[in-house]
């Protein structure tokens, strides 16, 4: 079995739920990043989404759980553009059996 793990805003190892959830089913599990445009763009009175400092902070954090992947003989797949877009194309490239990710309660 091969899953897919959208990591979105919960970047920890440690107490991820959908992780561990993945490793229980003893599957390949492929992490994956998402930079999606659209948390990088105006709002609508013209303020940036993402700071500059906010921007940096995040860089900072994918390459930090991409190093600690690493550590554990695995990786990140990153990439940039809308998951819903990615995802997919990932899905089929990969032949994925299945998507793990955080539910978030948020608009």
């Amino acid at each position: 079995m091969r899953i897919l793990l959208w990591l979105r805003n919960d970047l920890r190892l440690h107490d991820h739920e959908p992780l561990h959830r993945a490793l229980e089913r003893q599957a390949k599990i492929i992490p994956l990043y998402c930079f999606d445009p659209r948390h990088f763009g105006q709002t609508a009175v013209g303020f940036p989404k993402t700071g500059a400092y906010r921007a940096k902070f995040l860089i900072e954090t994918v390459a930090d759980l991409r190093r600690s992947l690493q550590a554990k003989g695995s990786n990140l797949v990153i990439r940039q553009g809308k998951a819903e877009e990615e995802i997919p194309e990932l899905v089929k490239t990969l032949d994925i059996d299945a998507v793990y990710w955080h539910e978030e309660v948020t608009q």
